[in-house]
């Protein structure tokens, strides 16, 4: 049932990719698998069953494919059909998108060609905007609202092989861009947008084509990107394992607190440098500059907002009110580090 089922092999192939990629899956995790198996199996031929129990144990460790979509996507240089993982990042306002594709080598991860539109361009009054101003950037995400599983965003329809990425502007208001990218050559590149650059609280969009988009970034199209998701991945399953031996080895509650700060300050550290050599490897030497100014900015900004944190490795112990605090800033900076943006 599952090989004959298109969804079901896909799903059954990035469980086995994913599992494959464990170093030394522990005695804990072959146990939790046998038991998957064995409550799957009970679907018999129940596609529906068979479905969601394999969309329940993705979302769990190992493989913490906690909200995905699998998509079959046209190349359009290749002329090939090929089934396509979607990974989201919620956030407030936008939503972060990855993409991976499946080989008898593993996953990789399918990259973004991606328009940065400045504000100091307005579209107040104009139906077509020029490209021979924007820059484009190679990332391994992209924010946004994407659309690829239906007819289109609003009334303009999609072909097979094209996502559409809607994106708010922060702090903006009305100010909001759409891009179209097409699967080409295995990375996505865009093809055409409609840009709301003007502060007028209506949403009127300008259109732009794009001509060149591939034009300064042939040095970076040639890179291999490293597997950075499964690394941090990795980061936060020890982070799980070794806050657990904190709250099991602590004498006393004062002495797991700070147990867990530390191993929250080291999760964080691991983070941005496993980020920070992602960035060098593909050259993209002012996504590092970004990275520091944002872990700069942070301490000082989490310095200033929780009691006792500037007096933690002097043997202060926190209480409730600053560990809660400090936990929450943690995970802030998990998101400023995925965005790339600064604190307010």
């Amino acid at each position: 049932m599952i090989c004959d089922d298109e969804e079901l092999r896909t799903f059954d192939r990035i469980m086995g990719i994913l599992w494959n990629e464990q170093s030394t899956p522990s005695l804990e995790l072959q146990e939790t698998q046998q038991e998957w198996l064995e409550q799957r199996n009970l679907c018999g031929s129940d596609i529906d069953c068979l479905r969601q129990s394999y969309r329940d144990r993705l979302s769990e460790a190992p493989y913490h494919l906690h909200s995905f979509e699998v998509v079959q996507l046209y190349d359009f240089q290749t002329e090939a059909f090929a089934q396509y993982l979607f990974t989201n990042i919620d956030y407030a306002y936008n939503i972060e998108t990855f993409v991976f594709a499946f080989s008898d080598e593993g996953r990789r991860e399918i990259p973004w060609v991606a328009p940065q539109f400045s504000e100091e361009i307005t579209t107040c009054g104009l139906t077509v905007l020029s490209d021979a101003n924007v820059d484009f950037e190679l990332s391994q995400s992209e924010l946004g609202w994407t659309n690829v599983l239906d007819e289109g965003y609003r009334e303009r329809s999609l072909q097979t092989g094209e996502i559409s990425v809607f994106t708010k502007w922060i702090g903006h208001g009305d100010l909001s861009s759409e891009v179209v990218y097409r699967l080409t050559g295995g990375r996505f590149v865009p093809d055409r947008a409609l840009v709301d650059s003007c502060e007028d609280q209506e949403q009127v969009f300008a259109s732009m084509f794009f001509d060149n988009p591939l034009k300064n970034l042939e040095a970076e199209l040639v890179y291999v990107h490293s597997p950075e998701l499964q690394l941090e991945g990795d980061i936060f399953d020890e982070y799980d394992s070794l806050s657990q031996q904190c709250e099991q080895n602590g004498p006393n509650m004062g002495a797991i607190r700070m147990c867990l700060m530390g191993l929250a300050d080291t999760r964080m550290q691991a983070i941005l440098l496993a980020r920070t050599e992602y960035f060098r490897e593909a050259g993209l030497e002012t996504n590092i500059d970004s990275l520091v100014e944002t872990q700069i900015a942070f301490e000082a900004y989490r310095t200033s907002s929780c009691d006792l944190i500037h007096d933690i490795n002097q043997g202060w112990i926190a209480d409730d009110a600053t560990m809660n605090c400090y936990n929450w800033l943690t995970n802030q900076r998990t998101e400023f580090l995925n965005t790339q943006w600064l604190p307010d």
